[in-house]
């Protein structure tokens, strides 16, 4: 949902201090985004439901393929036990049902702070 999407890199930026890179609506154009990426970044937030058709697991597993992103987070309504830790067998680091709205936020705030840390 773009609309969700652009909410959450608005909330992101307000309230998780980071700057958001990108973003892409399907598994396609979150594939061919990955791609032409040649920098590291430090997250990559998926859903596991991309439409038009997709998923998040492919998203998982070809950024972790591409070794393009330090740290990889699920953002869904489909997260079940089950789920995430079918995610973080594919390189998820972290999964959070839509609810978890506070913790996803502070999972981010946790890797701005540890990366302001190390500089």
């Amino acid at each position: 949902d773009k609309a969700a999407a652009d909410s959450l890199v608005e909330l992101l930026a307000v309230q998780g201090g980071v700057q958001v890179v990108g973003t892409a609506h399907s598994e396609t154009a979150a594939a061919d985004w990955l791609l032409q990426r040649s920098e590291p970044s430090d997250l990559l937030i998926t859903d596991l439901m991309l439409l038009p058709g997709g998923s998040g697991f492919g998203i998982i597993s070809h950024a972790r393929n591409l070794g393009t992103f330090r740290h990889i987070a699920v953002f869904s309504n489909f997260v079940t036990p089950a789920v995430a830790q079918r995610c973080k067998s594919l390189g998820a680091d972290a999964a959070f049902f839509m609810s978890e709205l506070e913790g996803l936020l502070d999972y981010v705030r946790s890797l701005r702070d540890t990366k302001q840390a190390q500089a």
